[in-house]
C-alpha cells in the first residue's frame, strides 16, 4: 500500500512538472520503438520490479534485500552491453567484482554464516566471538 501511494503522489507531481516543459506536442511524433521502450519500463521496470522487490522483502527481510540494490548498476551495465553495444573498461569490471563480493559477504554466503555475538562460557576474559557455521 505504501508503495502504491508513493508512486501515485510522485506521478501526480511529475505530471504537473511536465506541463511546464512544453513537450506535449511532440508526443504524436514519438517512434514505435520509443513507445515499446516506454511500455517495457512501465510494466517490467516498475510494476513487476516492485512486485518482486516486495516479495523479496517478505522472504528475507528488508535489511538483506536492501543489499541487492547495489547490483542495479551492474545489471544496467550488462544489459547496455547486450542490447546497445556499450563498451566496458577494466576499472568497471573490477568495481563490479568488488560490489558482487561485498554483496556476497554482507548477505551471507551459502556455506559460511556469521552468527551474532556469542558469549564464551569457558573463558570469561573473552566476552564475545564470531562463530563460523559450515
Amino acid at each position: 500500500m505504501t508503495t502504491t501511494v508513493t508512486m501515485l503522489i510522485g506521478s501526480f507531481f511529475l505530471a504537473i512538472g511536465s506541463f511546464f516543459e512544453n513537450g506535449w506536442g511532440n508526443v504524436t511524433h514519438v517512434s514505435v520503438q520509443a513507445w515499446a521502450e516506454m511500455a517495457f519500463m512501465v510494466l517490467c521496470s516498475t510494476v513487476v520490479a516492485f512486485f518482486l522487490w516486495n516479495m523479496g522483502i517478505q522472504k528475507i527481510g528488508a535489511s538483506r534485500t536492501s543489499m541487492y540494490m547495489n547490483l542495479v548498476p551492474i545489471n544496467a551495465t550488462w544489459i547496455s552491453m547486450l542490447f546497445y553495444g556499450s563498451s566496458i573498461t577494466w576499472q568497471q569490471i573490477m568495481g563490479m567484482a568488488l560490489v558482487i563480493i561485498a554483496v556476497f559477504f554482507s548477505t551471507g554466503s551459502p556455506g559460511l554464516h556469521f552468527s551474532k555475538f556469542r558469549q564464551h562460557k569457558n573463558d570469561p576474559l573473552k566476552k564475545t566471538q564470531w562463530m563460523i557455521k559450515k
